[in-house]
């Protein structure tokens, strides 16, 4: 069964809120190297066919089908240039001397989740200066894409961090930072559902980073007659409505998309060979939802 539109955000809505960073953190004895990740959920009876949300291979398994692992390597070429220092300034009273060292302890890419999330909490703040940051971003923004690190509780303060500073970084670098967004991106719509659900990617990549939504909904819109794509969209039809408006220029053309004929379009495509009678169900709920939408009074 698939999460029912809405609940899914107000659940990690009470997460977010409820949950406290830990105080220590410790390194897995198995860290497991980047792109030979085993996965932790398979997909359901009731999700057969669809492109679910794996956890943990997700870039092993996507590699060959998009620019995702040729992006994550260019970010990690790119961000060599600064090497982790022999000593980081850090808060003694808001950071644990063994959080410290977990994140010191190992490689960079073999630093699990627990051991770099005391880190993802206090980066720029009571942890290290924009020069730290940028040594663990690549192996942050893996572990966000694999859903190993909580992109609910982490994605939206990391990349408003990025988003802070990276507009005056070396082209290079930006450039590298814009190959992972996108290939984040095609990876959302085409796994249903996400740790990051579409609302809150299209939050990091309009709000955040200040990137051209249109681009991205362009992408959507080719999409169509991919199922996750479709599910993605169900979800938001469903979901947008109870978001908290505002006038950015971003949200403007969103709102004014999601009331055109894009999304009855992308959610008609896929309903062409659901692949269960709950996808069917959920797709044409959602397209009566936006139909009664677009016949509203202006």
């Amino acid at each position: 069964m698939y999460a029912v539109p809405g609940v899914r955000r107000a659940e990690r809505t009470r997460r977010r809120w409820c949950a406290l960073p830990p105080a220590t953190a410790t390194v897995s004895p198995t860290a497991t190297p980047p792109f030979a990740l085993v996965p932790t959920a398979a997909l359901s009876s009731a999700n057969h066919g669809v492109a679910h949300g794996w956890k943990g291979n997700i870039i092993r398994r996507m590699g060959a089908d998009s620019d995702l692992g040729m992006a994550l390597e260019r970010l990690y070429e790119t961000f060599s240039r600064y090497p982790l220092p022999d000593k980081i300034d850090v808060c003694d009273h808001c950071v644990a001397p063994e959080s410290v060292q977990a994140a010191r302890a190992v490689p960079l890419r073999a630093l699990s989740a627990s051991a770099l999330e005391p880190y993802a909490w206090n980066a720029l703040s009571t942890w290290g200066d924009i020069e730290d940051f940028k040594y663990y971003l690549p192996r942050l923004l893996e572990l966000l894409i694999s859903e190993e690190l909580d992109g609910f509780l982490h994605a939206d303060s990391l990349t408003i961090k990025v988003g802070a500073y990276w507009h005056g970084w070396p082209q290079d670098e930006k450039d590298a930072m814009v190959a992972v967004v996108n290939a984040w991106w095609w990876l959302t719509l085409h796994h249903y559902p996400r740790d990051v659900d579409v609302m809150m990617m299209i939050e990091i990549i309009a709000e955040n980073l200040k990137l051209d939504l249109c681009d991205y909904l362009a992408e959507w819109e080719s999409n169509a007659g991919n199922e996750a794509a479709a599910l993605h969209m169900a979800w938001l039809v469903e979901d947008f409505r109870v978001q908290s408006g505002h006038g950015a220029d971003w949200y403007v053309l969103l709102e004014n998309w999601i009331d055109g004929s894009a999304p009855a379009r992308i959610l008609e495509d896929a309903l062409s060979s659901p692949s269960s009678s709950q996808v069917e169900q959920d797709l044409l709920h959602a397209l009566e939802r936006h139909k009664r939408w677009s016949q509203r009074p202006e």
